[in-house]
């Protein structure tokens, strides 16, 4: 609706020719024009915005998601100081009961970056994921730290954080993987512009009629 008004605008204003106006026609027209472009550009903040802060609210509700597991695998490991391939059929149970438990896939990783559990080894069994954990979290000094990576044309966030055993000595590595479903995203947005658009739309109109009594 917007795009075909301004179309229309811009139609008139060349049929009529721009510089053979008066100066009130003129700044009329601009006056019109320059409200189609703050709502077009309200809208697009609108949409960032919105885009941004689900995609915000994702991330910490990952972190949280691997804080719990890792407090469930300090628990679970409390006496292990060092994790292994023999450790992997054992934790693939456990990390299958907190990924069902948590409603997302889990995968642990060595002292040293190699995968040693996961609640969905067939990933990695079958190549889909790299064995080796991601150099970001291996080499950063943070306790906790969320990642876009790409599986494919595919991308989705990790939350990485360290494994403790119950002396609180790091043995391995926990990573949460979530993917953002993008009809999430478009339900969060078209909430929000229900809420915004009538509003705007009200205001431009009145804008438009008053430009247009000058």
């Amino acid at each position: 609706m917007v795009a075909v008004a301004f179309g229309g605008i811009v139609h008139l204003i060349r049929s009529r020719g721009f510089h053979k106006m008066k100066i009130r026609g003129k700044i009329r027209y601009m006056m019109v024009a320059i409200v189609f472009a703050l709502f077009i550009y309200l809208f697009a903040v609108s949409a960032i915005y919105t885009r941004r802060h689900y995609e915000d609210g994702q991330r910490v509700a990952l972190q949280q998601k691997a804080q719990f597991t890792q407090s469930a695998l300090q628990t679970l490991y409390y006496w292990d100081i060092g994790l292994s391939p023999a450790n992997s059929h054992g934790l693939n149970v456990d990390l299958r009961d907190l990924a069902f438990s948590y409603g997302t896939d889990i995968h642990v990783y060595d002292i040293y970056g190699r995968l040693v559990g996961s609640s969905t080894p067939q990933l990695f069994d079958n190549g889909i994921l790299s064995r080796h954990i991601a150099p970001e979290p291996y080499f950063t000094e943070e306790n906790t730290m969320t990642l876009t990576e790409h599986l494919g044309d595919i991308s989705y966030l990790s939350a990485y954080t360290e494994f403790y055993n119950g002396n609180f000595v790091p043995i391995g590595y926990i990573a949460v993987p979530s993917f953002i479903s993008q009809d999430e995203v478009a339900e969060e947005l078209d909430g929000f512009l229900s809420r915004i658009l009538p509003p705007c739309l009200i205001g431009m109109i009145i804008a438009i009629l008053l430009s247009l009594r000058l």
